[in-house]
């Protein structure tokens, strides 16, 4: 379990970084940004849209006026 409090109430000086070294110059030189060529998201519709326009693409439902 993560001590939030302890984190929060620490300060930089206090962080052990023995095991992730600090980036060099050289090293920032040589990145590579990388970004997701898709992003994901969620749309709720009700059962009644999903209904109408599945009946819309099969013409059967009159269209909207």
């Amino acid at each position: 379990m993560t001590n939030w409090e302890k984190l929060e109430s620490m300060k930089d000086k206090d962080i052990d970084f023995s095991d992730c070294p600090e980036i060099t110059a050289e090293m920032a030189k040589n990145a590579v940004v990388r970004r997701g060529l898709k992003s994901s998201f969620i749309i709720l519709f009700s059962n009644s849209i999903l209904e109408r326009k599945l009946l819309m693409e099969l013409n059967q439902y009159p269209p909207s006026r």
